[in-house]
């Protein structure tokens, strides 16, 4: 359960910091870009304090592992909806190669069997 706990709070934590870093940086440079990066803002903002809270109601009570896991689902669900808005968008293969081809992106790929 601890671990379980920490994982939680980690994945609460680590989207509340993202939200936060992506509000210093500048919108994308694609169509949209500007709503895009307030949406997914906003949905980490609000979703990493959210999934830290339930974190926090199961250490302090593990009976309500299975609601919490409930509000957690919730929560992530609502986090990556703006991220599906990126299938819609319409890349050059040059742009599609050179995201490919960043370090974090290429081992991503590798995993993955691409």
């Amino acid at each position: 359960m601890k671990k379980l706990v920490l994982l939680f709070g980690a994945l609460g934590t680590s989207m509340t910091k993202t939200a936060a870093s992506l509000k210093k940086l500048p919108p994308p440079t694609f169509p949209g870009g500007q709503a895009f990066a307030t949406k997914v803002e906003s949905a980490f903002g609000t979703a990493g304090p959210a999934i830290s809270e339930q974190a926090r109601k199961i250490a302090a009570d593990p009976s309500t592992l299975t609601s919490s896991v409930g509000g957690m689902t919730d929560s992530m669900t609502q986090a990556v909806a703006p991220l599906e808005e990126l299938g819609s968008l319409k890349l050059t293969p040059a742009t599609e190669n050179a995201i490919e081809n960043l370090p974090a992106c290429a081992k991503v790929k590798s995993l993955s069997g691409g």
